[in-house]
């Protein structure tokens, strides 16, 4: 990997970034948004597998587990879902420059909470690296 430097305007007290590291900043950006969250949702749809596994094991209604709370002070596991999807669309509107889609927080059910995170992860997937382009800019 090819690092180039940056040089630092001490009379101006900012830096001065060269072209090439813009576009290395932007594949940063990206590589640390849009895959990270991809691999999370991936893996959070795999952790709900594994729940319904286990209430069918245990003999107890999956529901039960969307609808509990780890502690009191935190919100229940649909509530907490919802907001992992938000977070991951919500961040990768911002650096790109985009309008986040709205979504009703209306999911009740598994199928509904596996649903919502495979929209999540097919507007994640909608972006290219071109769509970070000023991000770096962006606050």
């Amino acid at each position: 990997m090819e690092y180039k430097l940056v040089r630092i305007n001490r009379m101006k007290n900012h830096l001065t970034i060269s072209e090439a590291s813009k576009t290395k900043g932007i594949f940063m950006l990206y590589e640390m948004t849009i895959p990270q969250f991809t691999k999370m949702l991936n893996n959070l749809s795999k952790c709900l597998d594994k729940a319904v596994n286990y209430s069918e094991v245990k003999k107890f209604d999956f529901d039960v587990l969307l609808n509990s709370r780890l502690a009191p002070d935190q919100f229940n596991l649909i509530r907490q879902i919802q907001i992992a999807c938000d977070t991951a669309k919500t961040c990768a509107a911002r650096l790109s420059g985009k309008d986040a889609p709205v979504w009703d927080d209306n999911e009740k059910t598994l199928p509904e909470m596996k649903a919502r995170i495979e929209k999540t992860i097919g507007y994640l997937n909608s972006f290219s690296l071109k769509d970070f382009e000023g991000a770096e800019n962006r606050t």
